[in-house]
Formats: structure tokens, sequence, C-alpha cells
């Protein structure tokens, strides 16, 4: 099924660097390709020798990684189950699935630093690297005997092509050499590139890709470069459409304006829903426009503006270019699917869920320099089968400018149930936190409850980490999380009861599994706490 383009081009949309929903979620939205991002680690560069690529995708995948022949874990996770579940629906609509190799690069500083190193050194390399990923990812073929990271169990699932955002100044005749190698194997593959903005050979990490390499469509980052963001005077998507029209490969590339989707996802060149409509009316007959790519949808549905999300805003202008704006009811599954208050819920038969939102501050111990918003949601767990009443939020002590790391307290009551509150004093994570997979338990204290209180109240926190300056890129890279053993809790003066080493929670038992309530501890008289989020942003 192909899914009709909007009358001045189509959408595509970032997503798996950040939590919050599911991919199917987005592909009811209208959006016509989903890029998932990222693979960012080449097999040359795997420390488990085992030649295998890394792939992240935030909290959408769980720890678990194939091994190599000699039993060492990767950093090819294998415990995507979301994702493998939810390509073949947005498939089935039409939307196009691409798998997006890069990010940010930050090479390793050492062999326990998971970071992301996608640099490819020679063309043999970087052929090996496609044969790999074509396997991985590819269409099923019974030659392959190697790792199928999103095959279900009861089918064999494939993207429809690959995504280049190279962002460092390689050698990039590793990288045509994979394309090449890509186009030999399946001509039906849908290349792409992110390429940022400034065409100056200085400063060109893609420029002999683009020349010699064979692309489909160019997601251009016009932004966190002020010299030629989209609202700057030195926008130049003019130049780009001559950029391409000197390839000796790519001179039918579609070119897309890609845009941050909120003021947090970049650090310059966000461009309000406005302005957007008047780049897309002033260049869409414009040789080669393809349309508009966002970084990233979670942004584009958590960006709330006159009570449409930004990704509904955007998908109303390519659908109109100059004419009349289209009503909020024009994109009912972007609206109404996404509601920025509620994270996550549990079986909506037993528990209901408020949120509020706060501001906190890590200190820069690690490189993170600036505020954050912290996201909580509540979850009440009940014997009963009804909703539980509201839930009201009481903020108590904050991290201050200084601390050495977040530390969050807050009061949490029932209303009318329960004549007494439950305090928890919480340890979120300490500077430069970035996991999902990893974290550990505290324990919670609890004040004096009637003895026929059918009530109890616990928390999962859900927190959106700072992005570190200067302005942050897309990253990539694998979260290492971070869990806290018994010392380092001594150094959070908030903390009343912390649990003992031997009580954490191991890595392997976070994950989607307990920010979605699927941890049955997390009802009792303890409760599971997490950092979940992304680890970079573009």
């Amino acid at each position: 099924m192909a899914l009709a383009s909007s009358a001045y081009g189509v959408l595509n949309g970032y997503w798996g660097q950040t939590s919050g929903p599911d991919l199917r979620a987005f592909c009811d939205s209208g959006i016509h390709y989903a890029t998932l991002g990222f693979v960012n680690m080449a097999p040359e560069n795997d420390r488990s020798k085992s030649g295998f690529p890394g792939i992240n995708f935030s909290s959408h995948c769980w720890a678990g990684a194939f091994n190599s022949s000699v039993g060492d874990a990767t950093q090819l996770l294998s415990h995507c189950e979301s994702i493998k579940n939810d390509i073949p629906y947005c498939q089935a609509k039409g939307v196009k699935i691409i798998l997006s190799i890069g990010g940010e690069y930050r090479k390793p500083q050492g062999a326990a630093d998971s970071s992301s190193d996608y640099k490819v050194s020679t063309s043999e390399n970087g052929e090996y690297f496609a044969d790999f990923l074509y396997g991985a990812f590819g269409p099923f073929s019974e030659s392959w005997k190697g790792p199928r990271p999103f095959d279900a169990v009861d089918k064999h699932v494939a993207v429809d092509g690959f995504d280049f955002d190279i962002e460092a100044m390689f050698d990039n005749e590793p990288y045509i050499a994979m394309i090449n190698k890509f186009r030999s194997l399946d001509n039906k593959l849908f290349i792409t590139g992110a390429p940022q903005c400034p065409t100056n050979p200085q400063y060109f990490q893609m420029q002999g890709m683009i020349q010699k390499a064979a692309f489909d469509a160019l997601f251009i980052q016009f932004y966190n470069n002020p010299a030629c963001d989209a609202l700057g005077n030195g926008f130049n998507l003019e130049e780009w459409t001559r950029t391409v029209a000197r390839s000796d490969k790519s001179k039918d590339a579609k070119l897309f304006i890609g845009l941050p989707a909120s003021p947090k996802a970049a650090g310059s060149g966000y461009t309000g829903p406005a302005e957007v409509r008047k780049l897309i009316c002033k260049f869409k007959d414009t040789k080669n426009f393809g349309g508009i790519s966002l970084w990233d949808l979670k942004d584009a549905v958590d960006n709330v503006l006159d009570g449409k999300t930004y990704l509904a805003h955007v998908l109303d202008a390519l659908g109109t270019g100059c004419g009349p704006v289209l009503s909020t009811a024009a994109y009912p599954s972007s609206t109404a699917a996404y509601s920025p208050a509620v994270v996550y819920s549990l079986s909506p038969a037993v528990c209901s869920s408020t949120t509020a939102a706060y501001s906190s501050y890590v200190a820069p111990s690690h490189g993170v320099s600036h505020s954050t918003g912290v996201t909580e949601t509540v979850y009440q767990a009940s014997r009963s089968s009804q909703p539980l009443p509201s839930t009201s939020i009481l903020p108590g002590s904050m991290a201050q400018h200084g601390d050495t790391t977040t530390t969050v307290t807050r009061r949490v009551f029932t209303t009318k149930t329960v004549s007494t509150t439950t305090r928890v004093h919480v340890v979120t994570c300490s500077a430069g936190f970035t996991g999902g997979r990893d974290g550990k338990r505290t324990k919670e204290m609890h004040e004096p409850q009637q003895e026929n209180d059918n009530i109890d109240t616990h928390r999962l926190n859900r927190i959106q980490l700072p992005q570190p300056s200067p302005p942050p890129h897309r990253l990539g890279l694998p979260s290492p999380g971070l869990v806290l053993g018994l010392p380092e809790l001594q150094q959070f003066r908030r903390i009343e009861a912390p649990v003992p080493a031997e009580d954490r929670i191991p890595a392997s038992r976070y994950g989607r599994g307990v920010a979605a309530g699927q941890e049955s501890s997390c009802f009792g008289r303890r409760c599971c706490w997490t950092a979940v989020g992304g680890i970079g942003r573009a």
C-alpha cells in the first residue's frame, strides 16, 4: 500500500532517540517516512571483535544483545520488541521505514566507553558493513546466517532503506562503497542522507558521498548551524539544488528542509508553524523539493501550539501550502493520540495516571550544563476493578544549582480515600546518566495508613535529561546507564533509606517493562525507578 504524498511534499520524521510513544503511534499520524536512529557502531570498531555493528534506540530496546562466537556481548541489541512489531504495521499503512547509520560521532575513550564510533576506514570494510546491514535488516535470505534483530517470532521484518547521517569529517570513500554495495544488492532500497546545511568544503562532511553515490533523498539539517539555519539570512536550499545538479549520481535526489520539532530539539534553527508554512509556500516549486524532515517525532507531538501539535501543523502546511490553515480536526490521530500530559498508562480497568512537570537542575560534573524538565507520572494500583480518584502531586525539595546530582522529593497523596500521606525519597540519577536500561531501587518511607485502606500509591519517574553544551547533535551511542552502589548513594543527603547494594535491581530488569508498569515489584512496598530518555538529539 503506497501512502499518498501531501499536495506540497512528504514528511519524514526521525524516531528512536527519545522515550515516548512507540513507532506505530506516529505511523497513524500521517507521516510518510519514519527514519529510525541509530546504527551507531561500525563492525570494525566492535570491542567484542565479533564483526557486528552496534545499534541504539534508547528505551525502545531492552538491554540484551547478540553474543559473539566466543560468547562476548556485542552492541547489536536483540530485544527490540515494539520495533519488530511496529515496522510491519507502519509499512501496511504505506509508511516507508528507513534505518539510519551515524548520528553524533563520539570515539570511545577506553574499553569501557560505549560511545558511538561508526567510522569506516576502508572501502572493503564499507562493503562488509553494507553486506551485514542488508543481511540483518534487509529482506530475508536463506543464505544469511547472521542475526536478524527485527525479525518477529512468526515473520521476517525488513526495513525499506538506509540513511547516512555522517557528522564527522571522515574519508567519504568507505561510505560511497557502502552505498554502491547496497545498490548492487538491491536496487529497490531507498537510500537517504542527512547532511548538515553548510556547503563550504571546509565543513561539508558528506560532499564526496553526494557527488559520487546515488541518493534518493537528502534530509538536510537546516539547524545547529546559524550560518545556514532555516530562519537565517544564509538559508541555502537553492545552493543545495545546485549542489545535487553537479552530482554524478544524485541529480534527482529529493531535498527536504530538515527542522527541529521544538525549541529544545536543537541548539538553533527552531522554526515555528507559521514560518514553516512560509518556507513551503516559497520553495514548493523549487527543483528537487521533497518536503519536510523533523528531528524528532517525539518532540513534534510534545510541542503543542494553539491546541495542535507541531506535527499536525507541519502536515497541514504540506497539505495546503499557501492555502487556508486546516482545522485541528483534519488530523485527529496526531492530536488526540498524543496528550503530553500522559506519558504511559497501565490497564485502564485498574489504574489511572496523573502527570505534572517540574524544573530541576543537574550539575555539570559530566559535561551537562543546563536545566531540564522532569515529567513525573503517578500510577495508582487498586484491589478493586474501578478506576481510582484523581491524585495530587505536591512539589517537595528540589535540587538546586551546584548540587552534585538531581534529587527529587515529592509528597504524593490520594484525595479522600487515604487519610495519611506517603512520603517517597528518590534519587533519580547522577549527572550524565542517560540510560533507560540500568538503574537502582530506593526504599520508600511509609507513614502509617489505616488498615482498611485499599490503595497503594507508587510512582515511576521519567526524566527528559538535559543535553550537553555546545548545542546538541544526534548521538546514536549506546546508553551505558549508571547503577549506584551504597557509597554513591550516601552522597545524596535526601535519601533516608538507601537500598543495600545486594538489593539493587540488576540492569537486565530495567527497560520498557519497568517504565510501562509491567514490573510487579513496582507495586510492592518498594518502587522501581529509572531515568528513561534518548541519548541525544539532532
